[in-house]
C-alpha cells in the first residue's frame, strides 16, 4: 500500500570511566620528624582526557614537627564529571640516625639497662632500647623500608689494633627486632705498656642471623704487622703479629686460637669462644673471649701473678697475660704467642667481620676507641 513511517533513536556516547590516580611511594609513607615535607609524587590519567596530573587536588596536611599519622586525600575529575580519589597515610617519626654506643661502659662486661637508659636520655633512642641479655641491646625497627647500617669494631688496648668498619643496606619491616652488641676496647696497665686485651667486635643480629659484624682490633701494639693486628674485613680472624705466627685466627664464625706459654687468649667469634691462653707452661688461667652465643664477655686472666687488668673488651675480645689477646668479631683473632720472648712485640690478631647487606662499604683498621652502630632510614 506504499505506507511509510519514521522514528528516531537518540544515542548518547558518554564517558563513564573514572580517572586513575597513581601515588609514588605508595599509600603508606614514613617521613622524618622535623624535616620539610615534599610530596613523593603522583600521576592521574583518563581514558578520554589523557593526563590529568595538573588537575589533582590534595586535601589534608602533614605536621612535620609532631610525631603522628596524617592523612592526605588526592582527588581528580575528568571533563565528563567522573571523580576519583585515593588516600595516603603519612607517618611522621624520627628517621635517625640512631647511634648505639657502649653507654660509657668499659671492660669485659656490656652495659646494663640503667646505663643504657641514662646514656640515651634525650636522644632518638630515648626509652627505645631494652637489655634482656647482659650487654645486648634490643631495638624495634619503627617502619618498613630500606636502612643503612654502619658497624664499628672496638680497638685493642692503648696503641692496639684498630677496629674495622662495616657498612651495608637492608630492607627491614616495621617491628623487626634487632639485637646489637657494641664492642668495647681492651684494657691494659702501665705494668706492661705493650700488652693489652683485644678489642670487642660489634654485632647486629636479626632472628638469630648475623646481619653485620665488625671485627675488633687485637691487643698489643701496631708498630709491626699492622694488617694483622687491626680488625679485618674478611670473615676469618687474623693470626697473631709475630714474624712466625704460632697461633691462628678463627674461621667460619669460630673463636681464635690462643698463644703458648704466657700467651694471650683468642678472641670470641659468632658461634664459638676463643681458646684459653696460658699464664704459665701448664695453667690455662687466661680465658678466651666469649662468642655471641655465650654472651660476648671479654676474656679475663684469673692468675693474680699475671692479671694486670688487661681484660678483653666486651664483644669477645681475648685477654692478655704477658702477650696480648686477639680481637673479637665474626671469627676471633688469634691470641699472641710469647714464650717469654721480650724482643718480640706481643700483639694479638684482629677479629674478622661479616656483611650480608647490599651497597657494601667495608674498611679494615679504621676505628680507634670503643665500637658503635649507626642506623639510618633511607626510604620506604
Amino acid at each position: 500500500g506504499g505506507n511509510q513511517n519514521t522514528t528516531t533513536r537518540t544515542v548518547s556516547v558518554v564517558d563513564t570511566t573514572n580517572p586513575s590516580i597513581y601515588l609514588a611511594g605508595g599509600t603508606s609513607y614514613t617521613h622524618g620528624l622535623n624535616s620539610a615535607w615534599t610530596d613523593p609524587g603522583y600521576e592521574a590519567n583518563d581514558t578520554v582526557d589523557g593526563n590529568l596530573t595538573s588537575s589533582v587536588l590534595i586535601s589534608g596536611t602533614v605536621d612535620v614537627n609532631t610525631s603522628g599519622t596524617y592523612t592526605l586525600v588526592y582527588s581528580v575529575s575528568d571533563t565528563a564529571g567522573n571523580d576519583s580519589n585515593i588516600t595516603r597515610s603519612v607517618s611522621v617519626q624520627a628517621s635517625g640516625p640512631w647511634t648505639f654506643t657502649n653507654a660509657g661502659v668499659t671492660g669485659r662486661n656490656g652495659p646494663t639497662q640503667a646505663q643504657v637508659s641514662s646514656a640515651y636520655t634525650g636522644t632518638s633512642l630515648d626509652s627505645a632500647v631494652t637489655i634482656n641479655t647482659q650487654g645486648i641491646q634490643e631495638w624495634t625497627v619503627p617502619a618498613s623500608g630500606t636502612y643503612s647500617i654502619e658497624v664499628w669494631g672496638a680497638s685493642g688496648g692503648t696503641n692496639g689494633g684498630l677496629g674495622a668498619k662495616i657498612v651495608g643496606s637492608f630492607t627491614l619491616a616495621a617491628n623487626d627486632l634487632l639485637k646489637l652488641a657494641i664492642g668495647q676496647m681492651g684494657t691494659m696497665s702501665s705494668a706492661y705498656a705493650d700488652s693489652s686485651g683485644g678489642g670487642g667486635g660489634s654485632f647486629v643480629v636479626k632472628g638469630g642471623n648475623a646481619l653485620l659484624v665488625a671485627g675488633g682490633g687485637g691487643g698489643g701494639t701496631r708498630s709491626t704487622n699492622t694488617s694483622l693486628v687491626d680488625g679485618s674485613i674478611n670473615s676469618s680472624g687474623n693470626n697473631d703479629s709475630g714474624v712466625n705466627p704460632a697461633s691462628t685466627g678463627g674461621t667460619n664464625g669460630n673463636g681464635g686460637n690462643a698463644g703458648g706459654a704466657w700467651g694471650g687468649s683468642g678472641g670470641g667469634g659468632f658461634l664459638a669462644n676463643g681458646s684459653n691462653g696460658y699464664s704459665s707452661n701448664t695453667e690455662m688461667l687466661n680465658s678466651g673471649g666469649k662468642s655471641w652465643a655465650n654472651g660476648l664477655l671479654g676474656g679475663i686472666n684469673s692468675d693474680p701473678s699475671y692479671n694486670y687488668g688487661r681484660e678483653g673488651g666486651f664483644g669477645g675480645g681475648g685477654a692478655s697475660s704477658w702477650a696480648s689477646g686477639g680481637g673479637g668479631g665474626y671469627s676471633g683473632g688469634a691470641g699472641k704467642y710469647s714464650a717469654g720472648s721480650g724482643s718480640e712485640k706481643p700483639s694479638g690478631g684482629g677479629g674478622g667481620s661479616f656483611n650480608s647487606g647490599v651497597n657494601q662499604n667495608n674498611s679494615a683498621g679504621v676505628n680507634n676507641g670503643h665500637g658503635k652502630v649507626v642506623i639510618t632510614f633511607i626510604s620506604n
